[in-house]
């Protein structure tokens, strides 16, 4: 790739089976790596989004800051696959993109990591991912086959090699990064 260096594997540090390397521009190539242009994105009463946008260069560090409730998470969860926008673009490298799925955005190189953990420790990792909607069988009891089983969709989409069944105080902390992804 002309104008182009990769950085090399063993300077990546991470514990992530997905990390790619990355391609780090060189030269007079000004052309951002990443923009958000006009990303709208409503929910039942509240526009969370009205045409943001984010440009970012290579070597560029950003930080989103603002209020609770301007958009940063949103922004992200649609960066990231997790929300569709109504309107808007995703530009990597100059080529648009869609994000249908974290899985999709991830083989964009893109994923999010939560600052704060959010996992309960003694819960398995699909009671965790499963957590806010938990299937209810017969008698209203939990339906831990059901909860498994979906919860291993959703770490199948992302590609995770952890089982459902393994308690979280149990994982390594790359893994449980990976389970809040998950969830």
């Amino acid at each position: 790739m002309d104008g182009e260096r990769t950085v090399p594997e063993e300077l990546i540090h991470t514990d992530n089976p997905t990390a790619a390397p990355v391609a780090l521009k060189e030269g007079g190539d000004d052309r951002p790596l990443l923009e958000m242009r006009g990303i709208s994105k409503a929910f039942p009463g509240v526009q969370a989004l009205s045409e943001a946008n984010l440009t970012l260069h290579a070597g560029e560090i950003l930080a989103l800051v603002g209020e609770n409730g301007a958009g940063k998470s949103t922004l992200i969860k649609v960066l990231t696959g997790l929300y569709q926008p109504e309107a808007g673009e995703i530009v990597i490298d100059g080529e648009v993109v869609k994000f249908a799925t974290p899985r999709d955005a991830m083989g964009h190189g893109i994923a999010h990591m939560p600052q704060e953990r959010n996992l309960v420790q003694y819960f398995t990792v699909g009671e965790n991912i499963m957590l806010e909607s938990l299937p209810r069988g017969r008698f209203g009891l939990i339906d831990y086959d059901r909860v498994h089983r979906e919860a291993r969709k959703w770490l199948d989409l992302l590609d995770v090699s952890v089982d459902s069944r393994a308690s979280v105080e149990d994982l390594s902390i790359a893994q449980r990064q990976l389970v809040e992804i998950a969830r």
